[in-house]
């Protein structure tokens, strides 16, 4: 997330800079494309279902709770549902950005 130069390598400015959006001057902007970083885990800029079950597992484990394989699938399914306007099996940001605003 902070790696903006993708060396391997979080250098002090790329931290100051990831850090800064959680600062209340970070845009709005800022914010929402942070948060799309988060689950778009290879950073190929969508969201694959794969992704977004990988980070919902993690969720449901930090917060003590306990769904079914088919639960968590039909929660992946209906974000697709909703999220995925072209139908393309990825969310893109646009289609991200949609879905939380």
């Amino acid at each position: 997330l902070f790696d903006e130069n993708g060396d391997n390598h979080i250098n002090f400015q790329e931290f100051l800079v990831g850090l800064s959006v959680f600062c209340p001057k970070g845009s709005l902007e800022e914010k929402l494309k942070f948060s799309f970083k988060i689950y778009d885990f290879d950073g190929d800029g969508r969201i694959s279902r794969d992704e977004l079950m990988k980070m919902l597992e993690a969720s449901l484990i930090e917060n003590h709770l306990n769904l079914t394989p088919e639960q968590i699938n039909d929660l992946v399914d209906a974000t697709f549902g909703e999220a995925d306007g072209d139908g393309d099996g990825k969310i893109d940001f646009e289609e991200y950005r949609k879905m939380v605003m």
